[in-house]
């Protein structure tokens, strides 16, 4: 790598994130293990933003893999993180994916409360991370049992996401005509 052959600490970790990333994203779990390399390369050098940024991707890769127990460890490591920096964006982010975990844990109310929160961090900080913070939300509701207020979110979520423009638009539209008991697949 040639970062670390220049003794770049910082562009060393972020590449290993970076490599870490696009493994998980094409499906190369094994090699995604660069993303744990990230996460002591980050503490090393000190960078709490990227040990938050490298845990809260690393949690996503252990959940595509089954590990939700260790992903939401690693998701709860990077919130405390990202609380200490001040990080909103970065809070919002990860209670994001908390309450996606917490779904797939069957623990529905504490999903709420998690996206609850998510949405009053989301709401200050970043209008697209405060739609997908709703659209999450929704399924939670669709998951509750609230499909009526779970369809009218979504339909909010997804005027939020054609007022910017973005390629979740579809996805979420898609949710929508959805018979309720598909919502929330």
């Amino acid at each position: 790598m040639i970062d670390r052959e220049l003794g770049d600490r910082t562009g060393e970790a972020e590449r290993l994130a970076d490599l870490g990333n696009m493994r998980a994203r094409t499906g190369d779990y094994g090699g995604a293990a660069d993303l744990q390399y990230a996460v002591v390369a980050n503490r090393k050098i000190g960078s709490r933003i990227g040990e938050a940024y490298a845990l809260s991707n690393l949690s996503t890769l252990r959940e595509k893999t089954g590990g939700y127990t260790e992903a939401a460890d690693l998701q709860q490591q990077a919130l405390a993180i990202y609380r200490e920096i001040g990080s909103r964006p970065g809070e919002a982010l990860v209670l994001n994916r908390l309450g996606r975990l917490l779904i797939s844990a069957d623990e529905l109310h504490s999903a709420w409360r998690t996206y609850t929160d998510a949405l009053d961090v989301a709401y200050d900080t970043d209008f697209f991370l405060h739609t997908r913070v709703l659209e999450g939300a929704t399924y939670c509701l669709a998951s509750l049992g609230d499909t009526d207020k779970a369809r009218t979110q979504l339909r909010e979520a997804i005027a939020m996401y054609r007022r910017i423009g973005v390629p979740e638009s579809p996805t979420a539209t898609a949710k929508h005509t959805m018979p309720p008991s598909h919502l929330t697949d």
